[in-house]
């Protein structure tokens, strides 16, 4: 099955606020982001402080409240549409409901669904394209980030890549990568583990997955990183999904 990647992120998103505390914090590049306003009475917590997904800076919040995802939206619209030339996208996607917002420098989004008698939010902050040279240059952390994957993974010709995305937490950085092909999984799993290992890594596990997806899973070790791979066949395609973690 083959699933977009706004909601392959909002599904990640989800599973991290099962996982992460809302103090998380993961780096420290608040003075170059606005605030982003909440409702009185609503609780906001982090999911990614410090985040790239597929070569953008975001900022991602997790917001609970009392009120009912139409007057979230009411909310917003009091909130950000104070003239005629603020320009707001609203959208609905049961069972969410979706407001957009574009300045100058960054663009909004607030997804918020019903949760019992109230509602449940994702809010999230992008650095636009045009400015993000600048903010990199100003922004110690996310400069890191971006210098970091100068390290192209390995993946063969005509790969169809489906997510990139790179985060801070608590002193590790992590990677995780996501692309298709048309090749099948032997030669994918030949073809990276002859480059990672070209490249000073070695492996440290190589594992069967259900016979159903002709599926390999491997483990790559080097010095203070690791890449744990998966490969397997889904809906005609070779699908490889690569999870790098590096202790900073």
């Amino acid at each position: 099955m083959q699933i977009e990647m706004k909601d392959f992120l909002r599904i990640f998103i989800l599973i991290c606020m099962l996982v992460l505390s809302p103090s998380s914090s993961l780096g420290d590049t608040g003075a170059f982001w606005p605030d982003f306003p909440a409702p009185n009475g609503a609780n906001v917590g982090w999911v990614a402080r410090d985040i790239i997904y597929n070569g953008v800076p975001m900022q991602i919040r997790h917001m609970s409240s009392e009120l009912k995802p139409e007057e979230i939206i009411g909310f917003y619209r009091k909130e950000w549409q104070k003239t005629e030339k603020d320009k707001l996208l609203l959208e609905k996607k049961p069972p969410w409901y979706l407001i957009h917002r574009i300045t100058d420098s960054v663009f909004y989004t607030v997804e918020v669904r019903p949760v019992g008698s109230g509602s449940e939010a994702i809010l999230t902050l992008s650095r636009l394209p045009e400015i993000q040279n600048r903010f990199l240059k100003d922004s110690a952390s996310v400069r890191k980030l971006i210098n970091s994957q100068g390290d192209r993974f390995p993946r063969l010709t005509g790969s169809s890549m489906q997510m990139d995305m790179t985060s801070f937490d608590d002193g590790v950085q992590a990677r995780t990568i996501m692309y298709r092909n048309k090749y099948d999984v032997e030669a994918n799993v030949l073809y990276i583990s002859e480059e990672l290992i070209a490249s000073g890594w070695s492996k440290s596990g190589d594992y069967r997955t259900q016979k159903g997806d002709m599926g390999r899973q491997l483990v790559f070790k080097r010095t203070a990183e690791q890449i744990v791979m998966t490969v397997r066949q889904e809906a005609g395609t070779t699908e490889v999904v690569a999870n790098h973690t590096k202790q900073l």
